[in-house]
């Protein structure tokens, strides 16, 4: 009767522990079955390895029916190690051929009996190595070191040697306002020498330079990252790349203000004086608010003009007055600026800081001869 080839097997891996399952199902016209083990082939499957000899660890069966499979290796004359039956293990020890084939043949078996073997193989001296983390790029180019809603968070990790993915591993970002998950977008059950890990920030998501830390490798939802064969999971620990400039969603801080260049500093009476109010940060202005400038005459106000949807305001006192009177020395701003009913707001709809320094205005006269 016919013998089923080796495509008649099935196979299943485990890359983690080095376990490889074949199983032959019998036929009704085959009674017989041959199954050749290339041991140089298993070790194929792993990229880091590729083309290495493997050993044996050990080997166990499990035969339904009243059949025999006998084990041979593989050499000028194969030579029979057991006879298998039932159900067993033996140590890979008493099959010391290393870089030769493990061949199984039954005999006695029916329609519907089974054999699965089961070996579990170890990598040669020297490659059974667990994957580590080489090196880490926290990745600021492209929207940082300040961060809004919306933007992108990408950090990559190399791995060293190439680690297998397996779920969807996760990253922490730690923030002020708690710690996020950045997500692995490399594919799962594959190996690969760089994890990309990215995040999308949120409008709830707050950090100032210096409370923005990467955190560690989270391994949710069955999520692994392992070596090949009998090498293990990866290591995951690693030295946090410098983050210490990153901001998310930053408040606006105190705005720095100044005299508007080319004006003054002496202004006569139908003339114009101007300041620039200039936030880190775009902000947005509604109403008219204010500020107070004081004169020798009096208390004058510079009133918003111009800037909303940008980082830099200007705020106007025009015109200038015939009774508005002072000599240099005696004009000056006064913190804060007022809202007079408006509003400043971040891109986050927040209120930045309104109070400043008042800049030097020791040159700066009104209708003064």
């Amino acid at each position: 009767m016919a013998a089923p080839t080796t495509t008649n097997h099935t196979r299943s891996d485990n890359f983690n522990d080095g376990t490889f399952v074949f199983t032959a199902v019998f036929g009704s016209s085959q009674e017989t079955a041959a199954l050749k083990i290339d041991l140089s082939t298993l070790a194929y499957v792993d990229p880091a390895t590729a083309g290495q000899t493997c050993t044996v660890e050990s080997l166990k069966w499990n035969i339904s029916g009243s059949g025999v499979v006998e084990v041979n290796l593989a050499g000028g004359s194969p030579v029979k190690v057991a006879e298998l039956s039932g159900f067993g293990e033996i140590d890979g020890g008493n099959l010391s051929d290393a870089g030769g084939d493990l061949s199984f043949t039954t005999t006695g078996m029916a329609s519907g009996d089974t054999y699965q073997v089961e070996i579990r193989i170890l990598k040669a001296a020297g490659f059974c190595v667990v994957p580590a983390v080489t090196d880490i790029t926290f990745d600021s180019t492209s929207a940082g070191p300040t961060f809004k809603a919306g933007d992108v968070i990408t950090t990559t990790i190399d791995f060293a040697p190439d680690v297998f993915v397996n779920g969807q591993p996760q990253l922490e970002y730690v923030m002020t306002s708690g710690t996020v998950l950045a997500t692995c977008t490399n594919e799962s059950n594959a190996y690969a020498s760089t994890l990309t890990f990215t995040y999308a920030v949120s409008a709830i998501d707050q950090a100032d330079a210096g409370e923005f830390t990467v955190g560690d490798l989270v391994l949710n939802n069955s999520a692994r990252l392992m070596g090949g064969f009998a090498s293990g999971n990866a290591r995951l620990t690693f030295s946090a790349p410098d983050t210490s400039t990153v901001n998310v969603n930053k408040l606006a801080t105190a705005p720095t203000v100044a005299l508007v260049a080319g004006t003054g500093p002496r202004y006569d009476s139908g003339e114009t004086v101007s300041f620039t109010v200039t936030y880190n940060q775009n902000v947005s202005v509604t109403g008219v608010p204010t500020m107070a400038m004081v004169l020798t005459s009096g208390n004058k106000n510079a009133s918003y003009a111009s800037g909303s949807g940008t980082s830099t305001l200007t705020f106007s006192y025009s015109p200038v007055v015939s009774g508005d009177v002072s000599n240099s020395s005696t004009v000056s701003l006064t913190s804060p600026i007022v809202l007079n009913g408006g509003t400043i707001k971040d891109s986050l709809g927040r209120n930045p800081t309104l109070t400043f320094t008042p800049p030097s205005l020791t040159s700066v006269s009104f209708n003064h001869a």
